[in-house]
């Protein structure tokens, strides 16, 4: 969305509120924290209102496969099979289908094929983001928190600038938020089997949005299997069983962005320039996720300074298994991609970091001390 008014207004707000906080400032009450989010989600619905007005059909990415499977989808009989096929002009047919089937859903019932349902789902996943965030941390370590938390995804350019362009990111991002919220709170509650399972569906969500999350779904099953959440299992099965079926036997014709042997994999890995690309990209996207005065990791490091962490902070290391995980797994697709490795990460580093920027979120601040922010 660029660096607008709006964009300046939103972080520097966040910087003064939070540089009072922890300044001890004797007005400063939930109620402010209230008032605060409520300002910085209009200030960042200003934004995203300036990139819809001014590309209102979102990126390029957008037209090029998940709108345009979507009419596919919306047309029936008739082309559906054109939205799986690598004959049409359609990119990655193997992608899954929950964000294209979801719009062309919401095309038939509007009887308009013309109609903004991309960009409303789009903004409608963000908003929902932010909402998940807010409440899975209030319900485990107050309200405080919960609007902090809120205030800080807010304020992060990179998942804001991202809420319009339609693509699949910010919806991956909150099903993999959803799913790891529910399984905190349920490891909160003797891991009810309702809860757990309802996590399991979210994660296999996640498998039917994007190819990501089929190793979403495999880390998160890893924790649950740990922490003995059978019932994750049962939630996850129909989702990801759907996007394997899909896979294997719909979808037309077969990527080719991986090596063809395993001999060139590993002379791709040994390339030392390869590395320290990768590196230096994740670096570059990290810092361009929020403007220097008031960037996310700022603030979190002003959180971490001014609260402390909980004295069990370690035992809630497995938060991170998913989102860093992830990371981990984009970094090796990185490494063996035949795409053209500069291509690749400035078409989507910066994506694959707002995917699990929000479960991150939700694990920071579930390590700080809850005392310390309680509010009377």
């Amino acid at each position: 969305s660029g660096f607008n008014v709006a964009s300046w207004a939103r972080n520097s707000s966040l910087f003064l509120i939070l540089s009072g906080w922890v300044t001890g400032s004797p007005n400063f009450r939930v109620w402010a924290l209230r008032i605060a989010a409520v300002v910085a989600l209009i200030l960042a619905s200003l934004d995203v209102a300036q990139s819809l007005a001014a590309n209102p059909d979102g990126g390029y990415d957008a037209a090029a496969i998940w709108n345009l499977r979507a009419r596919y989808l919306a047309g029936g009989p008739a082309s559906w099979h054109f939205a799986v096929s690598d004959k049409t002009g359609t990119n990655h047919p193997g992608y899954p289908l929950l964000l294209s089937s979801f719009v062309a859903r919401t095309w038939i019932v509007l009887g308009d094929l013309r109609s903004s349902a991309p960009a409303a789902l789009s903004v409608i996943f963000a908003l929902a983001t932010v909402a998940v965030l807010a409440a899975a941390v209030a319900a485990l370590e107050g309200e405080a928190l919960g609007w902090l938390a809120a205030l800080v995804l807010l304020a992060t350019e990179g998942f804001v600038s991202q809420s319009s362009i339609q693509y699949a990111d910010v919806p991956l991002s909150f099903f993999i938020l959803s799913s790891i919220a529910l399984l905190a709170i349920a490891s909160q509650r003797e891991w009810p089997p309702g809860l757990v399972a309802l996590a399991g569906i979210f994660a296999g969500f996640a498998a039917w949005t994007k190819n990501e999350g089929l190793a979403i779904v495999a880390l998160i099953c890893v924790v649950a299997l740990w922490r003995r959440a059978k019932w994750f299992l049962a939630g996850a099965a129909l989702p990801v069983i759907l996007t394997l079926v899909f896979k294997f036997t719909l979808v037309a014709g077969r990527e080719s962005m991986f090596p063809a042997t395993a001999a060139q994999a590993f002379k791709m890995i040994g390339d030392v320039s390869r590395w320290s690309e990768i590196v230096a990209s994740f670096a570059k996207n990290f810092w361009e996720m929020g403007f220097p005065w008031a960037h996310p990791l700022l603030l979190l490091a002003i959180l971490a300074w001014a609260f402390g962490f909980a004295a069990d902070a370690r035992a809630r290391w497995w938060l991170f298994v998913a989102p860093l995980g992830l990371l981990a797994a984009d970094f090796g697709v990185y490494l063996i991609t035949m795409s053209g490795l500069t291509w690749h990460l400035g078409t989507s580093n910066n994506r694959v970091i707002v995917q699990v920027w929000p479960a991150f979120l939700f694990g920071f601040f579930l390590l700080l001390k809850p005392s310390k922010v309680r509010t009377s």
